[in-house]
């Protein structure tokens, strides 16, 4: 058995002997390592636990972590094994700071009987993990026993694909055909305005839903539909802003802009046309923003939704956006951001059939380590859907693992 010490072990019984120490006068026997000769005789905690190798199960199986839960008396691999791992019949290597006897107790498996193996270092007995294991540990005096529940964890389903599960579906309207749509989440909910003959607007506040009509002081582009923190904003066909504060009354701002690329905390940004030039703008306006022409390679409409997060490379949250159409009237596939004061393009690496209108989301997908089979969880920017320059819908999902740069 090893005589290595965990650092649980090594408090176990660093407390065990102060607390002889505290409470006997009698002589405390030390061994060669420095080690309380009574706590050792009387440990039962397992130091050490891990898999043998089999490549016919799984490459570098003897590399996977397992952890060692010493108050819970728990062992398990907190990061699942692969999908369709085979662990019905694997050999364990568990170690002990000295045990008079290690037993494995098997039940309930469907390929092998009731059991309790007797493991020593040498153990060629084979164990059905899928089944319900556990470890009894004597202490080298004999006089004291623990149990430990052992699971070996394997993925479900493949951790990087997308599970799709029951449809859950309403109708957008039940008043005729809706020949334009658009939601947005603001004050934690969702807000979606629909038109039909007229436009309503549905307020989705969890599992509580309420639809009422809605009368803009003109003609809204529903496209252009936006949330700050603290208010919704749309253009008017011809330009011109809204503001609303609760989706139903709507209030002139004076301010005609040409596109809304998003909300930036309590203020939104966008650009509008000037003598002859597009210029980014922010409303309400800032001491901290400057106004500047927009940029020759800078979308001036149809861009994807705005993303606003914070990020390891801005002191100030920062916003991401995909696609559009440019100044002269071509599409664009870069990425494009903002941090408060100045823009910049993101991308090195582009979308390489540009789109308009694309849809933008922050999701997740996973990367595994053949070396030690853990997998780790990367943020990932999702960009699909848009319109080509044909004019034709894009069926292709793009990716972004490092925040819009490729």
């Amino acid at each position: 058995m090893t005589r290595k010490l965990t650092a649980y072990a090594l408090m176990a019984i660093m407390f065990v002997a102060s607390f002889t120490a505290c409470n006997s006068s009698d002589p405390i026997e030390i061994d060669d390592n420095g080690y309380n000769i009574e706590v050792l005789y009387s440990n039962t905690a397992i130091t050490s636990f891990s898999l043998k190798p089999n490549t016919k199960v799984l490459a570098n199986l003897d590399s996977v972590y397992f952890t060692i839960d010493l108050v819970g008396a728990r062992i398990f691999n907190a990061q699942p094994l692969p999908y369709g791992t085979k662990i019905t019949k694997l050999l364990a290597d568990i170690g002990t700071n000295g045990s008079s006897k290690i037993e494995v107790k098997v039940t309930d498996s469907k390929v092998m009987k009731d059991t309790t193996l007797v493991y020593n270092t040498s153990s060629i007995d084979s164990i059905d993990f899928s089944a319900n294991v556990s470890i009894i540990v004597t202490s080298l005096n004999e006089l004291q026993k623990r149990t430990y529940d052992v699971k070996v964890n394997v993925y479900d389903v493949k951790p990087d694909s997308l599970y799709w599960g029951k449809t859950e579906w309403a109708k957008l309207t039940d008043n005729g055909t809706p020949t334009a749509q658009k939601a947005v989440e603001y004050l934690d909910k969702v807000y979606s305005f629909v038109k039909t003959t007229d436009y309503s607007l549905t307020v989705i506040d969890g599992d509580m839903e309420m639809t009422e009509s809605v009368t803009f002081p003109a003609e809204p582009n529903l496209r252009s539909l936006t949330a700050s923190s603290n208010a919704l904003y749309v253009l008017s066909t011809t330009g011109n802003m809204y503001k609303s504060t609760d989706g139903k009354s709507w209030s002139a701002t004076g301010m005609k802009w040409n596109h809304i690329y998003g909300g930036y905390g309590d203020k939104i940004i966008g650009n509008k046309y000037e003598n002859g030039k597009y210029i980014h703008t922010m409303y309400p306006a800032s001491a901290d923003f400057t106004e500047s022409e927009v940029a020759t390679d800078c979308p001036v409409s149809g861009t994807s939704d705005m993303l606003l997060f914070d990020n390891k490379w801005s002191t100030n949250p920062q916003t991401l956006m995909v696609g559009g159409r440019k100044a002269d009237g071509s599409l664009t596939g870069e990425a494009w951001g903002f941090d408060g004061s100045k823009w910049s393009r993101i991308s090195e690496k582009s979308i390489p059939t540009p789109c308009e209108g694309m849809s933008l989301f922050p999701y997740f997908t996973f990367k595994t380590s053949t070396s030690n089979w853990h997998v780790t969880e990367y943020t990932t920017l999702f960009a699909l859907g848009g319109r080509k320059a044909d004019g034709v819908n894009s069926p292709t999902v793009y990716i972004s693992l490092d925040q819009g740069i490729t």
